[in-house]
């Protein structure tokens, strides 16, 4: 249990504070610290937060909360019709029918924008602006190498602390670290929280019931969440 503990402190990162004014002669240091999964960097402007240097394994951690973030809002909206006199076993059905939906659309529409991201490629002019509402999309990833991202640091921490781009950083090719907004630190932060408690909690599940059989295991399970819903149905019949 102990080395278990020790090992999911391991896997957070430290964060440390940086002056934008100190970046431009430690970056190189700080990005391999960032890609190692050391720590990762606040950057600060004029005292205030603006930025956050994090490796690309973070990056990939805030992809899947914007895929989770768009997937609630959607099943929100999909359900924003009034359930009011409809039974909590039709309420529990028109859930599952949204959330397939939604996840089919999601499918659909990253199917849509790999073959976009494919004929930008080809052709620089299919990938112009357009007039469309940014205020629920994640920001655009550009990719640049740390020499670039050095002499340029100013002007790209503005871009990010703005939520328009997250910049990765690459050394030889290779994507080593990435800058993001305040708020990527923070969604990250909180999900090093629930991933620390949530195993720690499964590590006290498994040790409680380490000599009880799978199949008494699931039968115990399955009575929990019967328990829970008859709970729950008798609360709203008491309301």
């Amino acid at each position: 249990m102990q080395g278990k503990e020790r090992d999911v402190q391991a896997s957070k990162p430290s964060t440390q504070t940086v002056a934008i004014s100190d970046i431009e002669d430690t970056i190189v240091h700080l990005v391999d610290e960032v890609a190692r999964g050391e720590t990762r960097v606040l950057v600060e402007k004029g005292g205030l937060p603006v930025a956050a240097l994090v490796s690309s394994d973070d990056l990939k951690r805030l992809a899947r909360l914007d895929e989770q973030r768009a997937e609630r809002k959607r099943v929100v909206a999909a359900m924003r019709e009034p359930f009011r006199g409809v039974s909590p076993v039709e309420i529990e059905r028109e859930t599952a029918k949204a959330v397939a939906e939604v996840r089919e659309e999601m499918r659909a529409e990253r199917k849509a924008l790999s073959s976009q991201d494919s004929q930008e490629a080809l052709d620089p002019e299919a990938g112009s602006p357009k007039e469309t509402d940014m205020s629920n999309r994640p920001p655009q990833t550009q990719t640049r190498p740390i020499s670039e991202v050095k002499s340029a640091f100013s002007g790209l921490v503005d871009a990010v602390s703005r939520n328009e781009t997250r910049v990765v950083i690459a050394k030889r090719g290779i994507p080593v670290a990435v800058l993001v907004s305040v708020e990527d630190l923070e969604r990250l932060r909180q999900l090093d929280g629930e991933w620390e408690t949530t195993t720690r909690s499964l590590e006290r599940i498994s040790e409680a019931f380490a000599d009880v059989s799978v199949d008494e295991l699931e039968a115990k399970i399955d009575e929990i969440i019967a328990e829970g819903r008859a709970r729950d149905v008798a609360e709203r019949r008491s309301a």
